[in-house]
């Protein structure tokens, strides 16, 4: 007997037929789309077009699929491949969304933290002070930086514009920026003579107009240059420093150790100020015959001098500070023993006559705080917290550093529209050698303290004002505040060069002029980490797409092999 035939006849109606393309490929597609989603919105400002179209493609493929392999679909979320694999891209899902959640919150909220060691990519506490300051004085006019990049510097530009936002931020919107490719826009880059990788700082005038005449450039993308760049590009009025060739005088154009050429380019460069070598006896000297339109302010200044002034030399000074003008002596040394200018009788008689301060003829000795086992240097404090020099000064971090220095005499009684105020003084331990024996012979015996000598905490520093005239005078007992070898020292908090400049701003009445503080930022000593762009974009792919997405890709790996042996 014969068995009949019981298998299914197939029709072209029940026959299935094959799929055009495997189904996986759909899966492959959307992956594609949802990471081009993704990282349009890591990297773009807003999620725009191309990154809605890569969401669209994603959802898009991924229901066809769904439609096109239903069992596969229903394996994912049943089964042993749902319970090993499935459980793998579930984790990681959730956590890229998290990350994707964390870092959308971030950037719209606007919090960031600075990890690089020099502050590259935001401002210093110091710097938001000076930022500040600046926006907050009347005479200060909008700002714009315009910086200046080529194309093929893009991605240095998208750094830089980090710290740019944190200018215009702080700045309250006084302070905006633009960037402008030098080869697409030459005609503007000609027009501030600017380089690719410079910037621009230009005041903005009342119609918003960039006043191209005050412009000043920053060559570099340092926010203590771009401050630099402000502070010129912001700054209005003339004021001038007016300084004599006298013999064993210190000049403001030396640029040696004991030139003072640092604190006159600060002066020019950071604030727009004009520094002239003057002779005292011409017939044009601007100290009694002021240039017209005389200047804001001026002040004239001297630093050390072996001999005293003439007594034609003296009788300009003089006069000068009898109209209302403004010195800043600092006091030197006559190595053969005699009268150094600041220690001139003539001199020393005026200025304590109708200021109330003078120079003494002697060398301060200090041997609580000496430097370096140095008897004639020392540091010096007790700073006046009301005084504008000092103000910003601490006891305890800052200090001033004096080297083979005069004490200054105050008169005992206040004379009338006076005032008086002592910048500096030694330790109560310091005292005060007459220099006729410390210049002629140098011994632990001439060192030595005797019951004779001036003892105390005796003043090193003082200014006087004579309200009525408004003349105002500073003395410093050593030029060692102006010195360029002590600049170096400024990181360990020895404010020599900010002191001059600051008695030059008092002087001339700058500090009512401008309301602006130190431009110095101190920098912690540590050791940069340095990348190349190349460099930076390979730790970009390998933080953002490499390890994310392959410990993803790990996952859908590991799900598709149990699957495949779990269908077998």
């Amino acid at each position: 007997m014969s068995t009949p035939n019981t298998s299914p006849t197939t029709t072209p109606e029940t026959e299935t037929s094959a799929p055009l393309f495997p189904p996986g490929l759909l899966l492959i597609v959307a992956g594609a789309g949802f990471l081009v989603a993704l990282l349009h919105l890591l990297t773009q400002p807003t999620f725009g077009v191309v990154g809605w179209g890569g969401l669209a493609l994603g959802v898009l493929t991924l229901f066809v699929w769904v439609i096109m392999a239903p069992e596969q679909a229903a394996s994912i979320l049943t089964g042993r491949s749902a319970q090993y694999g499935g459980t793998a891209i579930v984790v990681t899902t959730i956590v890229l969304v998290a990350l994707v959640l964390v870092y959308v919150v971030i950037r719209n909220f606007n919090i960031s933290q600075d990890v690089s060691n020099f502050e590259v990519f935001s401002l210093t506490d110091d710097a938001r002070s000076i930022v500040r300051t600046l926006a907050a004085d009347p005479t200060t006019p909008p700002m714009q930086i315009i910086g200046f990049f080529s194309a093929a510097r893009a991605s240095e530009q998208d750094r830089i514009s980090v710290l740019l936002d944190d200018f215009a931020t702080t700045s309250g919107g006084r302070i905006s920026y633009e960037f402008i490719d030098p080869d697409r826009q030459p005609l503007i880059a000609e027009r501030y003579a600017a380089r690719d990788r410079q910037f621009i700082i230009v005041p903005l005038g009342a119609d918003g107009e960039p006043q191209t005449d005050q412009a000043q450039t920053a060559s570099g993308s340092d926010q203590q240059q771009i401050l630099d760049a402000l502070v010129r590009a912001s700054s209005s009025g003339d004021f001038r420093v007016y300084y004599p060739a006298l013999r064993d005088a210190v000049a403001l154009d030396d640029s040696g150790p004991e030139g003072a050429s640092i604190l006159s380019t600060e002066l020019s460069e950071s604030y727009g100020w004009t520094t002239t070598e003057i002779s005292l006896l011409d017939a044009e000297n601007p100290l009694l015959t002021p240039p017209t339109p005389a200047p804001d302010g001026a002040a004239l200044v001297l630093i050390g001098g072996s001999t005293p002034l003439t007594a034609e030399e003296l009788t300009v000074v003089t006069d000068y500070l009898n109209q209302g003008g403004d010195l800043v002596l600092f006091a030197g040394l006559n190595p053969d023993g005699g009268p150094a200018l600041a220690t001139d009788p003539a001199l020393s008689d005026y200025l304590f006559q109708n200021y109330g301060l003078r120079f003494r003829s002697d060398i301060v000795l200090d041997l609580n705080n000496a430097i370096l086992q140095t008897a004639f240097e020392f540091i010096a404090a007790d700073f006046p917290a009301d005084q504008f020099i000092t103000r910003e000064y601490s006891n305890e971090t800052d200090s001033l550093l004096f080297s083979l220095t005069r004490s200054i005499d105050i008169a005992p009684e206040a004379l009338p529209n006076v005032q008086v105020t002592v910048l500096s003084r030694t330790t109560p331990a310091g005292y005060a050698r007459p220099d006729s024996v410390l210049l002629a012979e140098l011994s632990p015996e001439t060192l030595a303290q005797t019951p004779e000598d001036l003892t105390g905490a005796i003043p090193v520093a003082a200014v006087a004002e004579n309200t009525q005239t408004g003349s105002r005078v500073v003395l410093f007992g050593s030029t060692a505040i102006a010195q360029n070898a002590y600049r170096q020292l400024d990181s360990r908090g020895v404010r020599n060069t900010d002191a001059a400049r600051r008695a030059l701003f008092w002087a001339t009445g700058y500090d009512a002029y401008r309301q602006i503080p130190s431009l110095e930022l101190v920098r912690p000593e540590q050791v940069p980490l340095l990348l190349t762009d190349t460099q930076q974009r390979t730790v970009a792919v390998i933080t953002l797409l490499l390890l994310p997405f392959g410990v993803l890709g790990l996952g859908l790996w590991q799900w598709w092999v149990r699957r495949e042996r779990t269908a077998a």
